[in-house]
C-alpha cells in the first residue's frame, strides 16, 4: 500500500477490509491516486471531507454511502452542520446547470421563428432585478442569460436562484472554501462543466487562494469512477449472501 492509504484517510480498516479483500489491487490503486493530494496537504482535513460530500452529492453521481462517511470524517475534522448544508446546497447549484444552456437555446430558436417570448409582469420583473444585486455580491458572477430569464420568467428564475444559492441565508462557508469546493464540483466527471471550473478559479484567485489550493481541490473531484468498485463489490456481496455463497 502507498503511504497514504484510503484506510488511514476514510474510515478506517472496518470500512475497507471488505473491499481490500474482494480487490486489493484496486484499493491500493484508488489509495495511489488520492496520496499526492493529500500528503501535500495543501487542501486541511475538514475542507477535503467537505469536498468529497459535495461530489458524492452531484446529480446523476448521489452515492449515499460515500455521503454518509464524508459527513462523518467532516464532521470529526470540526465541520459544522451548517458547513454540510452548505456544500450540498453548492452540489445543488453545480448540478442545475442545464438552466442556461436549455433558455437560450429556446430564446434563440422563437428569436429565429419570430415569435415572441412571454411577457412577465412588470413588478416582477423589477423585483427579479433588485435581486440581481444580491446575487452578485454572494456568487460572485452574471451570465447573459440571468437577463433574459430575468425579463420573461422573473418568479421562477428567482425561485430557482434561491434555490441554488440560497442568497437569504447567511453563508456558512466563507467565500474561497466556497470557490474551491465548486471547483471540484465542476470538473468531477458527472459534471464536466469547463465555464464554472474557469468561474470558480478566477473566484478562489480573487478571495486569496493559491494555485496549489486550486489544483489540490481540482484532484480531490476526480475519481469518481472509482466507485464502480464500491457499489459494485457491494451488490455482489448482496447477491452472494441471497444464493448462500461464501463472501
Amino acid at each position: 500500500m502507498p503511504e497514504t492509504d484510503l484506510r488511514d484517510i476514510a474510515g478506517g480498516e472496518d470500512v475497507w477490509a471488505v473491499y481490500v479483500r474482494h480487490a486489493p489491487g484496486a484499493v491500493r490503486r484508488m489509495s495511489a491516486f488520492v496520496a499526492p493530494v493529500v500528503a501535500a496537504g495543501h487542501i486541511s482535513e475538514k475542507l477535503r471531507e467537505l469536498i468529497w460530500i459535495g461530489v458524492d452529492s452531484v446529480v446523476t453521481h448521489l452515492f449515499p454511502s460515500g455521503i454518509a462517511l464524508h459527513a462523518g470524517l467532516a464532521l470529526k475534522a470540526g465541520a459544522t452542520v451548517p458547513e454540510i448544508i452548505e456544500v450540498l446546497r453548492l452540489a445543488t447549484e453545480a448540478s442545475e446547470r442545464s438552466y442556461g444552456p436549455a433558455l437560450l437555446a429556446i430564446h434563440q430558436e422563437l428569436e429565429a421563428a419570430g415569435v415572441r417570448p412571454p411577457t412577465a409582469p412588470p413588478a416582477a420583473v423589477e423585483a427579479a432585478r433588485a435581486y440581481k444585486s444580491a446575487f452578485i455580491a454572494r456568487a460572485g458572477y452574471w451570465d447573459e442569460w440571468m437577463d433574459i430569464a430575468i425579463t420573461h420568467m422573473p418568479d421562477h428564475f428567482t425561485a430557482w436562484l434561491e434555490l441554488t444559492n440560497a442568497i437569504e441565508d447567511e453563508p456558512a462557508l466563507d467565500a474561497k472554501s466556497r470557490a474551491l469546493i465548486s471547483i471540484a464540483l465542476c470538473g468531477c466527471a458527472p459534471l464536466a462543466n469547463v465555464e464554472g471550473v474557469r468561474r470558480h478559479s478566477r473566484l478562489a484567485l480573487a478571495h486569496g487562494a493559491s494555485a496549489e489550493e486550486i489544483y489540490a481541490a481540482m484532484q480531490l473531484g476526480m475519481g469518481l469512477g472509482s466507485h464502480a468498485y464500491i457499489t459494485g463489490i457491494d451488490a455482489m456481496r448482496t447477491e452472494l449472501e441471497r444464493q448462500a455463497l461464501p463472501a
